[in-house]
């Protein structure tokens, strides 16, 4: 009877659990340039300049929360607009700021808590970049 309540506390406790949400973003350039990346919000860099080698998948950032969530995220929330430097010249013709311009995928990572993994990649190949 004591190891029946108490397996009952702990499958209660399991499951008033939160749980949590981690999203990664990433920057992945496929093309033979290298790029910098000022990122803007409200008209502020929004942190340091970013080098993305050429051919380098790069994570810009990653945020946890406290409750789960399975929609996949708005990728470009927080980035109004980026200023791009290629290297050689050239200029990249996707935004970084729009949503639709980002590859997104999700995995529930645990079930007690539950939890999810996103990942946000901006993918930039070559025929991104016009001379």
């Amino acid at each position: 009877m004591k190891s029946f309540l108490h397996s009952v506390f702990v499958i209660i406790f399991l499951a008033s659990c939160n749980g949590e949400t981690e999203t990664t973003k990433n920057i992945d350039n496929r093309s033979d340039r290298d790029l910098k990346f000022a990122m803007y919000r409200f008209g502020y860099q929004q942190g340091d300049t970013i080098l993305v080698p050429a051919g380098v998948k790069k994570r810009i950032g990653m945020i946890t929360s406290d409750s789960a969530s399975e929609e996949a995220p708005a990728c470009a929330k927080n980035i109004d607009s980026a200023q791009v430097v290629v290297s050689g010249g050239g200029t990249l013709t996707r935004s970084i700021g729009k949503d639709q311009n980002w590859n997104t995928s999700s995995e529930q990572t645990s079930a007690i808590p539950i939890k999810y993994r996103h990942e946000c990649n901006f993918v930039v190949l070559q025929s991104h970049i016009v001379p």
